[in-house]
């Protein structure tokens, strides 16, 4: 497993938007672009060349609004939005493959479309609507293998 960790705002010194580089490494499996505060959306969005990705951190990106250039990543197994402006998970419908998800800090109220990650084991999650916890501790997802762990961190 090929793993980067991409600092894209080091204090000091040059801010990396490009990350177009990061498509020809066609063996990375996991990226950390974690406290990249200033890459943007738009700047996220040439990852959806990256398709064979298996770990990606976006933690404290700030500026990631939406995931739809994770639509086709269909072999991502962790995902790690964490404290981003993400309101929506209908991208990720076809990231079946999916086995982790942290969404604390996130406006993502809605967490229907992870029903087809028949490998999902573990939701973080800071706020669980009490309705949805309990419809979805111990939910028998499409592979037949049960959801272990819904994580209410602060």
């Amino acid at each position: 497993m090929l793993t980067y960790r991409v600092y894209a705002s080091l204090p000091g010194s040059k801010v990396l938007h490009d990350l177009s580089p990061l498509c020809a490494l066609t063996k990375l499996s996991a990226l950390d672009l974690s406290f990249s505060e200033c890459l943007t959306n738009e700047d996220l969005s040439v990852l959806k060349d990256c398709p064979w990705l298996v770990s990606l951190n976006l933690t404290y990106v700030s500026g990631l609004e939406d995931v739809r250039f994770l639509s086709s990543f269909t072999q991502l197994e962790v995902l790690d939005i964490q404290a981003t402006k993400v309101k929506s998970l209908s991208p990720l419908v076809n990231c079946i493959s999916l086995k982790q998800i942290d969404l604390r800090g996130t406006g993502v109220s809605d967490l229907s479309p992870l029903t087809r990650c028949a490998g999902l084991v573990k939701i973080k999650f800071k706020k669980w609507p009490q309705q949805e916890e309990a419809e979805w501790q111990g939910r028998k997802m499409s592979g037949g293998q049960r959801l272990a762990s819904l994580v209410r961190q602060q």
